[in-house]
């Protein structure tokens, strides 16, 4: 008998129950339901205790309903295609190993707020082929999803071996943190060497150095090209960093981005250049005198290699991570695109959930990629009623949201109000509002929700057959 077909007994005993989409655990369906009893308190009176339970089966088989949702069918229904594997990058593919990081696990890696810290991390919980990291020391609300195989993330040991800074948990002065200690005190343990990506011909960027200059986008703001500064090099990627500005706007790229440019760019295409804020002669701005004032070489133009625009077409279909509540990842389509990236639609979600993305992102995967790796796939809203069997018990209000995820981060993982729902109306716009994890800074709203101010002519450095709209600028500067 199948556990579908068992879990029935269980009827007279729920209190409530709530259906999800399949999970995509080889095209099982899940249930989550909740069963509340009695216990007896200390008291003597009976205690009210609710339980969830999440049931995992292979089909729910409805009478007259037999209806399971998969890739194949959704495809011919839709009539669109599964974007090729070709146009994925090998991170984005389905990987050749599996998943052998554990809940407790300690490694380094980086903050993706603070994108030149390498800081102390422990593996927080592991889906399919990703897993939440947590910054040691620090509440739950900065926890990250990174992909297994993902390149910021390093063991036990590296930053001292390569020479990097590694910041310590919350509370440890600089100079007094060990991992050997600190592992021995937590009892824990360092994630072994081998579950780390290595790359097979680790070959640092040809002609690129450290603080060479250079003229970059600056993507929180794509409009922009500004003044920036090679600050690190780690296998074959550059950290860029823009001159006189804070670091939360560094970024990790590889020598092809169509991101950076060879210092000169801007005046040859006639792009405006952004020159870095505070310098006295903006207006007047020349590389040859920046460059004698900074003490500085520019990167040489033959170091650049500008890749080939990518081959992903207006209605392809494939898997992406939400980024509003990225433990999911949600059937997507691609609804417009520029040379380097795509637009995202989450089928069945209304269209103001749409979002642009690089089309090499690590967010990005094929259709299969949830089933391949064990990973839980949010089908289509819309796709699943028919596997409803009794009336929902409270859930959010929010049309198509299923409670899972909060606002306010992990330490949170369901909720049932508009106020902590990822999707609500409230909530759309109110990015970034976080303290910082390490000034304790709260970003006011006014630097953090205007949207920057495009130019009337889209800068051709980034915009290509794809128009773009404000909503691609996340932070202004």
């Amino acid at each position: 008998m199948s556990t579908g077909f068992r879990l029935l007994e269980f009827l007279p005993c729920l209190k409530s129950w709530l259906t999800l989409p399949p999970l995509g655990y080889n095209c099982k369906t899940a249930l989550v339901c909740t069963w509340e009893g009695k216990k007896r308190g200390q008291s003597g009176r009976n205690q009210r205790e609710t339980f969830i339970f999440l049931f995992v089966f292979d089909c729910l088989v409805v009478p007259g309903k037999k209806k399971v949702w998969n890739w194949v069918s959704y495809l011919e229904e839709e009539r669109m295609p599964a974007a090729p594997l070709k146009l994925f990058r090998e991170y984005q593919s389905f990987p050749q190993g599996r998943n052998g990081f554990k809940a407790g696990m300690k490694l380094e890696g980086l903050d993706p707020e603070h994108p030149s810290q390498f800081c102390v991390l422990t593996v927080a919980e592991v889906q399919g082929y990703r897993m939440r990291l947590h910054f040691d020391g620090y509440p739950e609300c900065y926890d990250f999803w990174v992909n297994a195989d993902s390149s910021d993330i390093h063991p036990v040991g590296w930053c001292e071996k390569t020479s990097h800074k590694l910041l310590p948990p919350k509370g440890f002065k600089e100079g007094e943190f060990s991992w050997t200690s600190y592992l021995k005190n937590c009892k824990a343990q360092a994630a072994p060497k081998s579950l780390f990506k290595t790359l097979s011909t680790p070959v640092t960027p040809s002609g690129f150095r450290l603080g060479m200059k250079l003229e970059a986008v600056d993507k929180k703001n794509p409009s922009l090209m500004c003044v920036a500064t090679i600050t690190d090099m780690v296998d074959n990627r550059l950290l860029v960093h823009f001159d006189n500005w804070d670091e939360s706007y560094d970024y990790w790229c590889e020598a092809s981005s169509p991101y950076i440019r060879p210092v000169g760019y801007c005046q040859e295409t006639g792009t405006p250049l952004t020159t870095p804020p505070g310098y006295k002669d903006s207006k007047a701005f020349s590389w040859e005198r920046y460059l004698e004032e900074t003490n500085s070489q520019a990167a040489p133009a033959r170091a650049f290699k500008l890749r080939p625009a990518h081959g992903f077409q207006v209605n392809m279909k494939l898997e992406a991570v939400d980024r509003r509540n990225p433990i999911l990842i949600r059937v997507a389509t691609i609804v417009d695109k520029d040379d380097h990236r795509i637009k995202i639609h989450f089928d069945g979600w209304d269209r103001h959930y749409d979002f642009w993305v690089d089309a090499d992102s690590p967010d990005v995967h094929p259709v299969g990629w949830c089933a391949k790796t064990g990973h839980a796939l949010q089908v289509p809203l819309g796709k699943v009623d028919d596997l409803i069997l009794l009336p929902v018990g409270q859930a959010c209000p929010t049309p198509g949201c299923h409670g899972i995820g909060h606002v306010r981060g992990p330490r949170y993982g369901t909720h049932y109000t508009l106020v902590g729902c990822p999707y609500s109306e409230v909530n759309l716009s109110r990015e970034n509002l976080l303290q910082d994890r390490l000034s304790g800074e709260r970003p006011s709203p006014s630097s953090s929700m205007p949207k920057a101010k495009r130019p009337e002519t889209p800068a051709p450095f980034l915009l290509g057959a794809g128009e773009s709209s404000q909503e691609d600028s996340s932070q202004s500067r």
